[in-house]
């Protein structure tokens, strides 16, 4: 593994080794998150608000992606690239709903989050429209 630090300064350096040593997608959040692939793609994210940085609210994005993930199993399986995809589209809803939670205060309790995530994602459907 690697040291906080180590992470912290090179989070691009960081997900793509991961991905690459482990064969996966990974989603390392940050007010600037990166996405990396073992292939080498990678995709960045940056979130309107820093007040994400709250308990919960890494739980409320993994929730989000793994939505994502299960209503896209069909999809996956015929493209190895769309974790990638749906990890940033879950990465876009999170930031978005986090800063309507926010209110534009310093503080987002991570249940004012799920509601606007909610809404989001049944207003609509996810397309691959995330590159």
């Amino acid at each position: 593994g690697l040291a906080q630090a180590a992470v912290e300064g090179d989070a691009d350096a960081a997900a793509e080794r991961a991905a690459v040593d482990l064969g996966v997608t990974v989603l390392l959040k940050g007010h600037r998150s990166v996405i990396a692939t073992g292939d080498g793609t990678r995709h960045h994210v940056e979130a309107p608000t820093s007040w994400l940085a709250t308990a919960g609210s890494g739980d409320a994005l993994a929730g989000v992606l793994g939505a994502l993930l299960a209503t896209h199993h069909a999809a996956i399986e015929a493209d190895p690239g769309i974790p990638a995809e749906l990890a940033a589209t879950a990465c876009v809803l999170h930031g978005l709903a986090g800063e309507r939670a926010s209110g534009g205060g310093p503080f987002v309790i991570v249940g004012k989050i799920l509601s606007p995530i909610a809404k989001s994602l049944s207003a609509r459907s996810v397309s691959r429209s995330v590159a």
